[in-house]
């Protein structure tokens, strides 16, 4: 099992989290979703994965995390070295243990290796 760790410092509950796995699956989920941990936290779900014979998979690994309170664009760096950009807008709103939608098509041996957050 893959783990992805990531921080935002929020100060309130109010936005979304969105998340990127490396196929290109992406969705938010709003941080009042998130249940607050203290320093023993042993972190929370926030993204489910899907393989097998009959299912498409969405991705192995989370490649990035972002907290969304106003919209903004992504680049996403590609393993062929090629790029795409999304609007947070586009990545839908679902529950935490949602498998997200593919936002950033990839070929079928390519992977996203990188997220750029452009301000």
């Amino acid at each position: 099992m893959t783990r992805f760790f990531a921080a935002e410092w929020l100060d309130s509950d109010e936005g979304e989290i969105l998340v990127v796995s490396d196929l290109g699956y992406a969705k938010r989920s709003l941080v009042a979703d998130y249940p607050v941990q203290g320093r023993g936290g042993k972190g929370i779900f926030t993204f489910e994965f899907k393989e097998g014979k009959r299912v498409k998979p969405n991705g192995t690994a989370l490649v990035g995390a972002f907290a969304v309170k106003e919209p903004f664009d992504i680049s996403a760096v590609i393993s062929t070295g090629e790029r795409a950009t999304i609007s947070t807008e586009q990545a839908p709103i679902e529950d935490r243990k949602a498998p997200g939608k593919q936002l950033i098509p990839v070929g079928k041996n390519d992977k996203i290796t990188d997220l750029l957050r452009f301000v």
